[in-house]
């Protein structure tokens, strides 16, 4: 897979961060083996758009252990912060409950991508996607809101 530095940016390249939680399981092992899956699966789906200038960044955003109920995890902010200064075009997740499992965050958490002209990727749920073509200043939602908020009011109930 390509890598590339924050810092390096090629006309049409799209820097995406990949961003991946696991909270418990039967043991560091479970939890492990999670992490690595949910991470080879985001490489995969980046692979398969780099003729598009897909690359996924170096930086590692995991957080191990932390619960999605609690925006005070040290990858995401750190993620979130790397958003702030310009470093990430998208943000890919294996599902969306990876990302929060709050409504109110995970709606506050997409304003914020959007606001910086993020694009997000849910890789297990076409459903919850939104790529801004910044070249164009075009935004392609394939949800809506709505339906995003059903879906995180979902992930806080059903965990």
């Amino acid at each position: 897979m390509t890598k590339q530095s924050q810092t390096e940016v090629r006309a049409g390249t799209r820097r995406c961060a990949i961003y991946i939680r696991k909270h418990s399981g039967n043991g560091q092992r479970e939890i492990l083996d999670s992490l690595r899956e949910q991470r080879k699966s985001c490489e995969a789906y980046i692979r398969s758009r780099e003729q598009e200038g897909w690359v996924c960044l170096p930086e590692p955003y995991d957080d191990r252990g932390c619960a999605g109920n609690t925006m005070d995890r040290p990858a995401l902010k750190r993620l979130l912060s790397d958003v702030k200064k310009g470093k990430v075009d998208c943000v890919v997740v294996y599902k969306v409950d990876r990302l929060t499992r709050e409504m109110g965050d995970f709606g506050r958490t997409l304003e914020m991508l959007r606001e910086h002209g993020v694009s997000f990727i849910s890789i297990m749920q076409p459903t919850f996607r939104f790529v801004i073509e910044k070249e164009k200043g075009i935004e392609k939602d394939t949800f809506s809101r709505g339906i995003m908020g059903i879906f995180a009011t979902l992930c806080s109930v059903f965990p």
